[in-house]
């Protein structure tokens, strides 16, 4: 009997994130973008676990062309709208334009999810076409679902006033628990939608041994992360794991992969914690500096 088999754990909350399968991602990446071989052979595996949804935007380079290769029969598949040029005047058409092209590279004839990549255009003059052919999209059943994915849960106040969302992508892990102690995660699963959580590794920095000089400044952080560590005998990727699946108001967990080993890996680590009861100390902090990659200064 394999890990998977013996696990209690439900692996159909589990989404694999493809930013890899299309762009090299993320800070602990060292072997750039995953191959179309290897994507394969990944969600094969996945598959056979009981995964049965993706991530991917129209911005993740050839992430929804590489997808429509392997072929997508039987995946849920969630992708994300990119910002709308200010100078689009047929703002509907556009977006329709977008979603069937989305779903021609993917080759499939709907998505389970659409989600707006930059949901601060919900907010602007043209916020209300835009909700409107969301909801016009969803109701033709090109898709199944429309979202937002966030980086600040400040902004949901605004974004699902007189809104109706199936879906709330946002970064949840150890560092950034803004959507725990906010009280939006609770308040999202009262309202019946989705939480899915996204960058429960923080981009693969929570689980790097030497990280680059500009997170010197919050070395005494990543200290108490590593001391909370060995207390409980986890690794990095067993206990980011922990925090993100111990949360079981997040209906869905993304994983960014880049190779079956590193699956396997999840796996195993997932196999470990899954009945562990755990304090996790509060190591939340507020500064987008850490919290938000866009700000991340490497080079």
């Amino acid at each position: 009997m394999n890990l998977i088999e013996s696990s209690s754990f439900n692996w159909s909350r589990v989404v694999i994130g493809t930013a890899q399968f299309g762009l090299r991602y993320g800070v602990a990446n060292q072997s750039g973008m995953v191959s179309v071989e290897n994507a394969e052979k990944i969600l094969k595996y996945a598959l056979s676990c009981g995964v049965n949804t993706l991530d991917t935007a129209i911005s993740y380079g050839a992430s929804e062309e590489i997808l429509g290769q392997i072929g997508m029969e039987s995946w849920h598949v969630i992708s994300k709208l990119p910002r709308i040029p200010d100078n689009v005047k047929d703002i509907a058409g556009h977006i329709l334009q977008q979603v069937e092209a989305s779903l021609d590279r993917l080759n499939i004839e709907h998505l389970d999810g659409l989600l707006m990549h930059y949901p601060s255009q919900l907010l602007e003059s043209s916020g209300h076409i835009i909700y409107k052919t969301l909801c016009e999209i969803r109701r033709q059943g090109l898709v199944k679902n429309i979202g937002i994915s966030i980086y600040n849960p400040q902004d949901l106040n605004a974004l699902l006033s007189n809104r109706d969302f199936d879906i709330v992508q946002a970064p949840f892990n150890v560092f950034d628990q803004r959507m725990l102690n906010s009280g939006w995660i609770n308040e999202l699963y009262e309202r019946d939608i989705a939480f899915h959580a996204r960058s429960i590794f923080l981009q693969g920095l929570l689980l790097m041994g030497n990280r680059p000089d500009f997170f010197s400044k919050w070395s005494n952080l990543f200290k108490l992360w590593g001391r909370w560590l060995s207390k409980v005998n986890l690794t990095p990727l067993e206990g980011a794991l922990y925090f993100a699946i111990s949360n079981l108001t997040s209906k869905k967990i993304i994983l960014g992969l880049d190779s079956l080993e590193h699956f396997q890996q999840i796996a195993q680590a997932i196999h470990k914690v899954e009945k562990m009861n755990l304090h996790v100390p509060d190591f939340g902090v507020s500064d987008a500096h850490l919290l938000n990659p866009a700000k991340w200064q490497l080079s």
